[in-house]
């Protein structure tokens, strides 16, 4: 006889026993952990820095917290240009199928160099250049800035091995750093350059050159 059956004949019908009480609080208690990851491996962040009871799809999160700090045009950036969603088998304990797969969104680990996100337009001339001109920054800081990307800060006469003077201060940019091509992509030659003048104005300057 099921308990369902026991009131017919007369005994007492059981219910199933609610519980009020619980061992933990915690949202993963109740909810499976979507990150499936340390949270920027910090132990002080949990769900509710980022996360409302009312609305869960409703992200707050101040970015100084982390170990990179949004300015300029990167305050306008979506969170899923940088976090990027990616189908993963589910880690958690509570897949509820072998094999089962998720939408798994990387917080934790995330490069903070710029090519990590943005084509390098230069194609390598300054990844080996070791920033020492500019505050000791990263060599694409050392021109540009989040604001504009376009907006360059670049000091020619002191950042540079080459200063600009006399007729030099003249002369556009394109007059010495030419358009180049290299496996089908365009790019404008910064590194290395021959700084001779026989280099940009020949020979027969006389003012020593190649031969």
């Amino acid at each position: 006889m099921s308990p369902s059956d026991a009131s017919s004949s007369g005994m007492v019908r059981m219910e199933k026993t609610r519980s009020f009480r619980f061992p933990s609080l915690e949202c993963v208690a109740c909810h499976s952990d979507p990150h499936l990851e340390p949270r920027l491996g910090e132990a002080t962040l949990d769900c509710a820095d980022c996360h409302r009871i009312g609305r869960w799809s409703v992200t707050s999160f101040d970015h100084r917290r982390s170990r990179f700090a949004l300015d300029g045009a990167h305050e306008k950036a979506s969170c899923v240009a940088c976090h990027l969603p990616e189908a993963k088998p589910l880690a958690s304990v509570r897949a509820s199928k072998p094999g089962q797969r998720g939408i798994e969104v990387s917080f934790a680990g995330l490069s903070g160099e710029c090519a990590s996100c943005h084509r390098d337009q230069h194609l390598g001339q300054f990844l080996a250049k070791a920033s020492t001109t500019l505050r000791g920054l990263a060599p694409c800081t050392d021109c540009h800035e989040t604001l504009n990307w376009r907006s360059a800060r670049f000091d020619h006469n002191r950042d540079s091995g080459f200063r600009l003077e006399g007729g030099h201060l003249a002369v556009p940019c394109v007059g010495c750093h030419p358009t180049e091509s290299s496996q089908g992509e365009t790019f404008v030659r910064f590194r290395p350059l021959d700084s001779r003048c026989a280099a940009c104005h020949g020979a027969s300057t006389g003012l020593g050159g190649v031969s």
